[in-house]
């Protein structure tokens, strides 16, 4: 199974806890850190899959990032760190493209 579509094979209901747990800023945290990390996707579903709390935790990260692919980077990043700022927007893109969101 392509690693997309076990991304996406997670119950939304699982994300849906999984990000509940967290607040914002964490979740914002976790997405910014995965996504200015230069890690693939690819390395994020598999260390999210099976059990365990190391699974878990990815699973929390893999959840934030999909949200902020679906949301875009923060907008005050544009002000507060620019650099940074652009650098997600592009992986977002390529995420986007590659069929994240």
């Amino acid at each position: 199974m392509p690693l997309i579509h076990q991304a996406q094979a997670t119950s939304p209901e699982t994300y849906s806890k999984l990000l509940g747990q967290l607040s914002n800023a964490e979740k914002r945290k976790r997405a910014i850190d995965f996504l200015i990390s230069g890690a693939s996707a690819a390395e994020l579903v598999k260390a999210s899959a099976g059990k365990g709390s190391a699974a878990n935790e990815s699973r929390a990260d893999l959840a934030c990032v999909l949200l902020m692919i679906k949301q875009g980077p923060p907008g005050d990043l544009a002000t507060s760190d620019p650099d940074h700022h652009v650098q997600i927007q592009v992986r977002i893109q390529q995420l986007r493209e590659a069929g994240w969101g």
